[in-house]
């Protein structure tokens, strides 16, 4: 690992113990779950590593050089804010958030097909949802520090429903509807993985290097819109960014990158409209 991360190498327990014990519980279902972690590498290996964030936010980030964690800037409002993110973390990771540093706290983004307009016109809501302006990071820079899940993290309690796996080597657990509980299992929060394999990747035939298409593909089951990076220590402009780009939602985002072009240009980087 590039950095040291406390939080990550505990995690590491939980991780393979998940990973176990879903094993065991889906035993039967090898082909199945061969598919599903062939289909999780092929996209980490296929895509960019992103970020969706406000103009205000991304002018903020490049002043200080370097993109901070919920905690750290307080501004938060998603879904409940902070204390949300905190008890969505315990029930990922199954580690309190309040022990560790806020720089070790996860940050959250998308994998992102490399032709970003193909990929990202069949659901642009992130862009709703997070901000105009999408970050590209140096991929090489975060993979030994980045986790997964398919689909959302937080929303509609999916916290409780997935465990993040290590993109370096993708388990089939991030995949929502797995057990972590035997109260669980029982009441019927298991199907995730027949779905996935089954109806997005085979009925409905999700490419890996297109993967925000699966909103579209999925849209009756909440859950499973895009591929959700969480990505953990410091992440600067000067070190771990590839390339800017925006969605022009209100028709001022142009002007607003323009003006950012000072900024930019210290960390010789460009920020280039999307579609």
């Amino acid at each position: 690992m590039s950095e040291s991360i406390n939080f990550l190498n505990d995690f590491k327990v939980n991780h393979d113990n998940r990973n176990v014990a879903n094993r065991i519980f889906f035993r039967g279902n090898e082909q199945r779950i061969k598919k599903a972690e062939d289909f999780l590498k092929a996209v980490v290996d296929s895509c960019d590593f992103c970020m969706c964030m406000s103009f205000d936010d991304l002018e903020k980030a490049l002043k200080d050089d370097e993109i901070k964690e919920v905690s750290e800037t307080n501004s938060s409002s998603t879904n409940g804010g902070l204390e949300v993110r905190r008890e969505a973390i315990l029930n990922l990771y199954n580690l309190d958030s309040t022990k560790y540093t806020s720089k070790e706290m996860p940050k959250y983004g998308i994998m992102v097909g490399k032709d970003r307009a193909k990929d990202l016109i069949v659901d642009p809501d992130i862009f709703y949802h997070y901000g105009a302006a999408m970050i590209v990071f140096k991929k090489e820079n975060l993979i030994d520090r980045t986790t997964m899940t398919v689909g959302s993290s937080l929303t509609f309690q999916e916290s409780l429903l997935k465990t993040p796996t290590f993109v370096t080597d993708p388990k089939f657990i991030c995949i929502k509807g797995l057990p972590k509980k035997p109260e669980m299992m029982l009441r019927g929060y298991f199907m995730g993985l027949n779905y996935f394999v089954d109806y997005v990747l085979g009925e409905k035939g999700l490419k890996a290097d297109y993967p925000n298409s699966m909103a579209m593909l999925s849209d009756d089951m909440l859950g499973f819109e895009n591929f959700e990076l969480q990505m953990f220590g410091k992440l600067t402009f000067s070190k771990d960014v590839k390339e800017i780009c925006y969605m022009n939602l209100t028709g001022k985002e142009q002007e607003r990158a323009e003006k950012m072009t000072p900024l930019l240009r210290k960390f010789n980087l460009t920020c280039e409209e999307l579609f």
